[in-house]
Parts: C-alpha cells; sequence; structure tokens
C-alpha cells in the first residue's frame, strides 16, 4: 500500500528544521537550516527553501508550526522573528509550494505529536510544556486540544514569576524572559563571566558542572563545582 506523506517544517526563533513524514509518522528525511535574523519575507523564503529540497513528489501537503500565535486563516503573529506581527503565511507558502498548507502554533503541534506518536499515546489529558528560543505549553483536555480564547491558551511565557516588573517582559513575558534559552544564556553569562549559549550550559551540566550562588554579609559570591562521577 502507498503511504501518503507531507512535507513539514518546524520553525524556531534561530533554527529552521524539516522533515519528509508518512501517514504513520515515519520521518524518512531530515535537514535544518538557521533562521534568518532579518526576519520577514526572508524566513518564509527560508522555509520555502528548506522544504523544496525535499523529495517532494507525491506529497499532499505542507505543515508547518510556529512559535507564536497561528490564527484559523494561516496568518502568524511570532513575537521572535522581526516582521511578523501579521505575517500570511499559509498563503505565501501555499503560493511557493503549490500545495495545501497548515500552519499551527509549535506547542499544539508538538503536544498533538506527542499524543499521536509520542510518550502522550494514550492519555486523554496532557501538558506539553517547550522550551527553547521561548517558552509554550501544548495543552489537550479530555482527549482534545485546547486552543482558547484568540488562540492564546498555553502561553506559558507571559508567566509571572517574579514580583517585580523589569525591562524586557513587554516583548517576551516574565517567565520566558528568565528561563527561556537566551534567559538562560544570560544567567550563565552574569556567573561563570563568559558568553554562552543554552546548548552550551545544557553540555556543562551533563558534564556534572553546576554553579551556585552563596550570599554573605558583604557580597555574593559564585562558587563552580564539578559533581563526583
Amino acid at each position: 500500500m502507498t503511504r501518503r506523506f507531507a512535507l513539514v517544517a518546524d520553525l524556531g526563533g534561530t533554527k529552521i528544521a524539516a522533515a519528509r513524514v508518512d501517514d504513520t509518522g515515519r520521518i524518512t528525511h531530515r535537514l535544518r537550516a538557521p533562521t534568518p535574523s532579518a526576519g520577514g519575507i526572508a524566513v518564509v523564503d527560508a522555509i520555502a527553501q528548506l522544504l523544496a529540497q525535499l523529495p517532494a513528489k507525491g506529497a499532499c501537503a505542507v505543515g508547518v508550526d510556529v512559535p507564536g500565535l497561528a490564527h484559523p486563516s494561516g496568518v502568524v503573529w511570532a513575537p521572535n522573528i522581526p516582521g511578523w506581527q501579521r505575517m500570511p503565511l499559509a498563503g505565501m507558502l501555499a503560493e511557493r509550494m503549490q500545495l495545501p498548507v497548515v500552519v499551527d502554533s509549535d506547542r499544539n503541534a508538538f503536544v498533538t505529536g506527542e499524543a499521536w506518536q509520542g510518550s502522550a499515546q494514550g492519555c486523554r489529558d496532557v501538558v506539553f510544556l517547550m522550551v527553547g528560543t521561548g517558552i509554550g505549553a501544548g495543552i489537550i483536555s479530555g482527549g482534545r486540544l485546547i486552543r482558547g480564547h484568540g488562540e492564546l491558551s498555553g502561553c506559558a511565557g507571559w508567566m509571572a514569576v517574579r514580583d517585580r516588573f523589569r525591562r524586557g517582559y513587554e516583548s517576551v513575558g516574565c517567565l520566558e524572559f528568565h528561563a527561556a534559552g537566551p534567559g538562560i544564556a544570560r544567567a550563565a553569562g552574569h556567573i561563570f563571566k563568559e558568553p554562552l549559549t543554552a546548548r552550551e550550559v545544557v553540555k556543562l551540566a551533563r558534564a556534572g558542572i553546576h554553579a551556585t550562588i552563596v550570599s554573605s554579609a558583604t557580597a555574593p559570591k559564585r562558587h563552580i563545582h564539578r559533581r563526583p562521577a
């Protein structure tokens, strides 16, 4: 029996991942490229160019998840991508790819994928918390994907976790400012006194290296520890 398949892309603030996926969830091809820092139409072109490199003969549709709000019309708001306040992504990609295009938020796509083929198979109530350039939560309740008013359900990055407002919260939210990838890198840079990416911080943690801040009567002291093997 011939399998149906789609071309899909996961758009992030710093990278685009694309794949060819059949109707059983099997991935046969993968590609990755950086997200153009210029934003705007350049990002739409980058998605289309990456998808065009996948074997496309017989593809039935294109699916794209985005780090922001995807309205049913296919118009996207993505705060981490310059110029994406109201980007008509679905229509622009359909014109470029000559295929039907479905666009949804990354948090909704991720929780749906986990419920279909991942660790949440068989679960009717699921919360998937994703941490990358931003923070979001995909929610399934009673077996139904929860979208909320204006597609706003799961915008966990906007949760207040500090008792005082500071600059930066207005664009990405409080939790996301501190705990998403850029926030982790920023905090690690202060502690280790050198520029680090969130990926490098994870590598240090896996290697058993961690930092603690110990308060004293004079000034905070930072200690770097290596966990015993």
